[in-house]
């Protein structure tokens, strides 16, 4: 039987039946104690009023018996009528010598419960996310300055960075927001990821800590940078190779250099700088 807007219909796999609200691609909202469930047309079967109403015919718990007389005029058992239909969506499932459909309760199911925490859910996130983009202004997409780079920064506050520890700094200087992937290279022969993620336009974050004696066992680093913006941009050359480090380079004074992004002095590798 065709499932059409209006029915009453059951689930294949349950017990519970509903109203069908609206059908669109094959995808129907099956309205269930006040809650619609998203359900595929072919997981559900159209209930007949007229077997539901027989089902329901019961008093004190017995099937309503028919009597035929003499002349074979149906009469009813005379038994106390307290018992009335329950009442599903619009459709009243009362007795026949009942005029008014009782009011049951609707009840939560522990299943119509988790429905409605998931969409309170995906509802606040949504929410939140456009609050976030209202707040913040959109970057023009014709502006293309980027300069991304990498700096080792002195752990301690030590006018000898060269015995500092060192920690390593991601550097968004632009208007695009960042993909990245940064490992290291282990024997030659494989790459061993330190950190993967995105970053926001304009931002610093610190990819690792190092210690003064690993940074004598660090030759190689792999990095992956791709540019971007949230809606529509002109694409720039991004950074994806391999970058050398020599540990000569980390033990003399003179390569910590003063830069725009820290009070002290660092070791900075540029890794896209498409600056007009």
């Amino acid at each position: 039987m065709v499932i059409k807007v209006g029915d009453r219909v059951k689930f294949l796999s349950d017990t519970r039946s509903g109203i069908v609200k609206s059908i669109v691609h094959g995808l129907a909202m099956v309205d269930v104690d006040g809650f619609e469930i998203p359900t595929q047309v072919s997981e559900l079967v159209v209930v007949a009023v007229d077997e539901e109403k027989k089902a329901f015919r019961i008093m004190g718990g017995e099937e309503k018996e028919e009597i035929r007389g003499h002349r074979g005029d149906k009469k009813q058992q005379n038994k106390p009528r307290e018992y009335r239909g329950p009442v599903y969506g619009k459709i009243s499932l009362e007795s026949e010598w009942e005029d008014d459909p009782i009011e049951l309760p609707k009840r939560k199911s522990n299943n119509n419960v988790a429905l409605e925490e998931f969409y309170s859910q995906i509802v606040g996130k949504k929410n939140q996310n456009a609050s976030q983009d209202a707040e913040e202004p959109e970057v023009p997409f014709d502006v293309t300055d980027c300069k991304v780079s990498l700096l080792f920064v002195p752990s301690d506050d030590t006018m000898q960075p060269e015995k500092s520890n060192l920690d390593m700094y991601l550097v968004n200087d632009s208007s695009y927001r960042l993909y990245y992937n940064i490992g290291i290279w282990k024997e030659q022969r494989y790459v061993e990821i330190i950190s993967i993620g995105e970053m926001e336009n304009d931002s610093k974050i610190q990819i690792s800590s190092f210690q003064r004696k690993q940074l004598n066992e660090i030759i190689q680093l792999q990095v992956s940078i791709l540019p971007y913006k949230p809606k529509k941009f002109i694409p720039v050359d991004g950074a994806s190779g391999k970058l050398e480090l020599h540990p000569l380079k980390f033990v003399k004074n003179k390569n910590y250099v003063e830069n725009d992004y820290f009070d002290k002095p660092s070791i900075e590798y540029s890794l896209i700088a498409n600056v007009k």
